[in-house]
């Protein structure tokens, strides 16, 4: 498939959203995510959140091209389509943050021995140059 291709088929998604469809918010902050959309205007799509005090804030993007309203060349952030390729990106990027925050919690054993099965297992997952 062609850019123009490409291009055209998105704008024709980005059109037909309408509140409650699932769309992947790409963003320079927080990388891949999830979302529903929560209303949508003549020319804008809104997205809903929860902040960490609970509170809902919505942010809107542009129907024309699926960029966030009001963005710049340090923050913005974009609409895509949930493809099977990205929702399972984030999935992993999902499960791998939780692995660090449980590599942060190992308490490191008292034994010698303990210490060598601990070392034997993290190995193969330590990347190397």
């Amino acid at each position: 498939m062609s850019y123009e291709e490409d291009l055209a088929n998105k704008k024709r998604w980005l059109e037909n959203l309408k509140a409650g469809d699932e769309v992947v918010v790409n963003s320079h902050r927080s990388g891949l995510s999830i979302a529903k959309v929560s209303r949508v205007t003549k020319a804008q799509i809104f997205i809903a959140y929860k902040n960490l005090a609970g509170n809902s804030i919505e942010y809107s993007y542009w129907k024309k091209d699926g960029y966030e309203v009001g963005r710049d060349a340090w923050y913005w952030s974009s609409l895509a389509m949930p493809t099977d390729d990205i929702r399972n990106k984030i999935q992993l990027s999902n499960l791998r943050e939780k692995a660090q925050e449980l590599i942060k919690e190992v308490v490191i054993p008292s034994t010698k021995e303990d210490v060598l099965r601990l070392i034997e297992a993290i190995k193969p997952f330590v990347e190397r140059p």
